[in-house]
């Protein structure tokens, strides 16, 4: 029996936070944009030139590309980090070993 008032419970505070979660999103009166812009060859040579230079400071990174946003820059900086780790991986497998 104290199974089922423990589900009861757990339902009702489950229930009773869900609904601010719901009216919270609809705030917004804007669509977001969920893709970017495609980057440019001067604004990948600008962000690569600034990761090496600066790392992963990417705030200065953003200063040092100028046309991005932080969350643009952040989100570049992932997929461009698991790009250069996958080609680093492809090359170590694929040198020949001596």
């Amino acid at each position: 029996m104290s199974n089922v008032f423990r589900l009861e419970k757990v339902h009702r505070l489950r229930f009773s936070l869900s609904l601010p979660l719901l009216t919270f999103s609809k705030w917004k009166g804007t669509e977001t944009r969920y893709a970017d812009r495609e980057w440019d060859d001067d604004e990948k040579a600008a962000f690569e030139d600034a990761v090496l230079t600066h790392g992963a400071e990417l705030r200065t990174v953003r200063d040092e590309v100028g046309t991005r946003t932080i969350y643009e820059v952040v989100r570049y900086y992932g997929h461009w980090k698991k790009r250069v780790s996958l080609l680093f991986h492809c090359v170590l497998t694929l040198s020949p070993s001596f």
